[in-house]
């Protein structure tokens, strides 16, 4: 097979130059979004885990499966959401935070006689 000279013009290696350096700075910029994604999840599942929503003996697998796909943490955290419900200011919640409630209620009181 013969080579063929091909000549390109100093515009085109000029856009592609451009292209590549605004090419590079987004993926930068995904790399540093996907690091700090991957930094957090362990703990958004340990939090799970702490509310009694998730299995400890599930946290590594959790953990795996949402670092390599984070729309499945996004779609478990809108179940989570549909779980606990709206809620208006000043109005309580018989969730979690009702076992708090009552223990702050308590610690009151024991400061207060």
């Amino acid at each position: 097979m013969a080579e063929k000279n091909v000549t390109v013009s100093a515009e085109i290696l000029q856009k592609t130059a451009e292209f590549t350096a605004e090419a590079t700075k987004t993926l930068e910029q995904v790399s540093v979004k996907q690091a700090a994604l991957a930094e957090k999840i362990p703990s958004c599942v340990d939090t799970l885990i702490k509310q009694g929503l998730m299995q400890e003996s599930d946290r590594a697998s959790l953990v795996q499966r949402y670092l390599d796909d984070p729309a499945a943490l996004a779609e478990a955290l809108t179940k989570v959401a549909k779980l606990i419900g709206p809620q208006s200011m000043g109005q309580s919640s018989e969730l979690a935070g009702s076992r708090q409630r009552t223990a702050d209620e308590r610690f009151v009181e024991s400061i207060l006689s």
